[in-house]
């Protein structure tokens, strides 16, 4: 960063600390301090002083990390006694099921993590993220089994085919498909100037869908890998996809704010779902295939009914519940059908009820302050124990402080996609 005379318009001062785009600087009222917001996952907090000698003199007073813990993706394992949530501090974690707590987590990306999914017999866990790596992990134990590394730019859409044996990944502007064995690339599928989203195998594997930021919805044939078909989403960014159990339908969420169901036998569009008020950020189909699920934007899940007679289909709206108070990122089905759980960026995964549509558990990330007492500690300016107590730790009889704890949260929880996209002071 550098500090300019706006008179003069020389350089005063360059402040070198962050290892990525700074996204977005902002002064204190006083002029005293500065705060800059960056891709690394970290917001620097400076002192500023003028001086007659060298115009300005700088002193970084501390460095907030480890705040970026917001899910992205969530999974259940095949079984489903274990739940991986992916999330934008760089880290996968794996919780029972049973008693909600947190197992261990994985490290081997930088930056965010954007999807997780299990093999359909739950020995791997595939992992991809911001660095443009994608990781294999051997389940249950979680040691690495394959790093596939080569991708520009990062990863959105992640599927494992039905027999676990491919891994189809996208990007901009193409998929590729693994062999998760030898982890050796077996076939590319090119997208010319467009960005995958998402992707999504049919039950008899025989056909990948990929959905697209401009094309709508690609239909590939896995074999010969040709192009078989397209869906059209109205030219809006498909980002979420899934495949009814019985293979005859295909779900897509898009930025439009509708979820769209297909007919893959006719290429019919059977339903146009417009309820929700937000972008479509993600879907899911349950089990029985009786069940449909969205997250968007706003934070609201949907669950609709789909009702099946011979060759007719009837989609019913069965829920709408906003307990997120932001994007909700990714949904899943518990391998029962009777619980959805959904990952978000306000830091929280939840357990829906999916007959009463109630929620029945909350699951949190602890930061790496978390429970840590500061009471009483010395060697602390006041505006690093608000930052600390905002970031979980906790302080006893703590005195009112200058610098709002809730706006620094605001701060911290800026998707990581864009950075800290803005700062603001209180």
């Amino acid at each position: 960063m550098r500090l300019w005379d706006v008179q003069t318009r020389e350089c005063q001062l360059i402040l070198r600390m962050h290892k990525s785009w700074v996204r977005a600087v902002v002064f204190s009222p006083d002029g005293k301090s500065l705060a800059s917001g960056c891709n690394d996952h970290t917001i620097g907090l400076w002192h500023i002083t003028p001086s007659e000698y060298t115009s300005v003199t700088s002193q970084l007073d501390y460095i907030l990390t480890g705040h970026a813990s917001f899910a992205l993706s969530v999974a259940f394992s095949p079984q489903g006694a274990t739940l991986a949530s992916s999330h934008a501090d760089g880290l996968v974690r794996l919780w029972n099921t049973q008693n909600s707590e947190l197992q261990y987590s994985l490290r081997g990306h930088v930056g965010a993590v954007h999807g997780v999914a299990f093999s359909p017999n739950g020995q791997q866990l595939a992992s991809i993220g911001n660095d443009g790596v994608v990781q294999l992990w051997k389940m249950p134990g979680g040691q690495l089994a394959h790093s596939l590394p080569g991708y520009d730019g990062a990863l959105r859409a992640l599927a494992f085919n039905p027999d676990g044996e491919i891994l189809a990944v996208g990007n901009r502007p193409y998929v590729q498909l693994w062999n998760t064995r030898t982890g050796q690339r077996q076939r590319t599928l090119a997208v010319p100037f467009d960005q995958i989203w998402s992707a999504a195998f049919s039950p008899d594997g025989q056909i990948l869908a990929t959905g697209t930021h401009a094309q709508g919805i690609l239909l590939w044939d896995v074999v010969s890998g040709k192009l078989r078909g397209t869906f059209d989403a109205a030219q809006n960014a498909v980002l979420g996809l899934a495949f009814h159990p019985g293979g005859e339908l295909l779900i897509g969420g898009s930025v439009d704010r509708c979820v769209r169901v297909w007919d893959i036998r006719s290429g019919r569009l059977l339903y146009t779902l417009s309820d929700a008020a937000h972008w479509v950020y993600t879907v899911a189909v349950s089990p029985a295939g009786n069940l449909l699920a969205a997250g968007t934007v706003g934070g609201i899940i949907y669950m609709w009914a789909i009702e099946q007679d011979g060759d007719t289909t009837n989609v019913r709206l069965r829920h709408r519940r906003h307990g997120h108070t932001i994007a909700v990122n990714s949904v899943a089905f518990s391998p029962s059908g009777n619980l959805l759980v959904s990952g978000a960026t306000d830091e929280t995964i939840r357990f829906w009820d999916v007959e009463s549509g109630a929620c029945v558990n909350i699951l949190r990330a602890e930061g790496p302050y978390t429970g840590m007492d500061i009471s009483g500690v010395t060697g602390l300016t006041e505006a690093q124990k608000a930052a600390l107590v905002t970031l979980g730790a906790v302080e006893k009889n703590a005195p009112r402080r200058s610098i709002n704890p809730s706006s620094i949260a605001t701060m911290l929880k800026a998707p990581n996609n864009v950075g800290q996209i803005s700062l603001s002071w209180s």
